[in-house]
């Protein structure tokens, strides 16, 4: 970055910094925002390859011989509550926190079954959201807990760090209005 950037913007490009090291230092960037604008727009399926990849992202495991069950289905997962927070939340309510809340609530006792098995209930088979979610959902109490579990690790790495949580609440950098000649740095660990 400190030796780049000087050349980035003499040549008029943008220059954005996503900094998970420091947040105070960067600018902020909602990873659920892009999808989202795809969502409204009607476009199901970039939102949903948009959502797989950053479940991807999010929740692998950084030991090259961990089972990739545990992380696939947690991405999985995570594309399932997302589109769930697109077609019932509010705009403002769009980030990662909001997730991590649905997580865990989706998990509360609710009669005979849990809160998020009532909406799966109430589902088609065919629609994308039972099609993301229902392996999780409806999977034996022991394999979802490690599901969830896995998700909720992952998630904390940014939702327990209050400013970090902050800029990936923002829009300062917003890929469905970035111009030609931009270049965004992720500094992180």
């Amino acid at each position: 970055y400190k030796t780049f950037q000087p050349e980035f913007i003499k040549n008029g490009y943008t220059v954005q910094v996503l900094q998970l090291k420091d947040a105070t230092k960067g600018n902020s960037f909602n990873p659920l925002w892009l999808p989202y604008q795809y969502y409204k727009e009607g476009k199901k399926d970039k939102t949903i390859s948009l959502l797989q990849e950053l479940g991807l992202e999010l929740f692998q495991s950084d030991n090259l011989n961990a089972d990739p069950f545990w992380e696939n289905s947690a991405a999985d997962y995570f594309t399932a509550l997302s589109l769930i927070l697109f077609q019932e939340g509010k705009e403002e309510e769009i980030n990662l926190g909001s997730m991590q809340a649905m997580v865990s609530l989706g998990e509360k006792r609710l009669e005979n079954t849990t809160v998020i098995q009532k909406y799966f209930d109430t589902l088609e088979v065919f629609d994308p959201i039972y099609v993301a979610g229902s392996a999780t959902v409806y999977a034996p109490s022991d394999t979802r807990g490690s599901i969830v579990s896995v998700m909720k690790q992952k998630l904390n790495n940014f939702c327990m760090r209050e400013e970090l949580m902050n800029n990936l609440m923002g829009h300062d950098i917003d890929f469905s209005k970035t111009k030609e000649k931009n270049v965004i740095f992720i500094i992180g660990e």
